[in-house]
């Protein structure tokens, strides 16, 4: 059986940096769909002048902050994995 640690409480692991970009990343891409939709329905003449890329890093980095909060404070988990027996 493999046993996988998470990071331990009150330390951030460069895994748990990866996760939180990748968290930050598409909450900015969902920030801006929200954004796209939004001004397309309220207006026929949509430009993208009319989105807000300050509104977007914002929602990125506090998602981001509040990923690596969330780490930070969790106790650690041990997870145990089966290995899987593969017959050919």
């Amino acid at each position: 059986m493999n046993r996988i640690t998470t990071s331990k409480k009150f330390a951030i692991n460069l895994y748990d940096v990866l996760k939180a970009a990748a968290t930050a990343g598409l909450t900015a891409g969902i920030a801006i769909v929200g954004q796209t939709l939004e001004a397309w329905t309220e207006s026929p003449s949509f430009s993208f002048k009319d989105i807000s890329l300050a509104l977007a890093l914002k929602a990125a980095f506090g998602a981001f902050a509040g990923y690596l909060i969330k780490n930070f404070l969790s106790p650690s988990k041990v997870i145990i994995k089966k290995e899987e027996n593969i017959v050919e």
